[in-house]
């Protein structure tokens, strides 16, 4: 599971996120991405109805990237942002 530190948890911080990030595409995967002040990064995933109306099926795609990007985070937070 994702550490509580690397999750996006205030509506606040993700509407900024929503509004100000710079965004990203691939098919049907869309990224938006926010520098921080601090030593980690924070994720939050949004799985619109679109993709299913059955909150079991977006659900489980949210915890599949969860687990996807927990085994990244050490890579990416060495990576850094600079290129945002």
């Amino acid at each position: 599971m994702l550490s509580q530190k690397n999750r996006l948890r205030k509506n606040k911080e993700i509407e900024k996120v929503f509004k100000k990030g710079k965004e990203f595409k691939e098919g049907q995967l869309k990224l938006k991405a926010v520098k921080n002040d601090l030593e980690f990064c924070r994720f939050c995933f949004v799985v619109s109805q679109k993709v299913s109306k059955k909150a079991n099926i977006r659900n489980r795609l949210k915890r599949q990237a969860r687990e996807a990007v927990r085994k990244k985070v050490a890579f990416l937070e060495t990576a850094g942002t600079d290129n945002l």
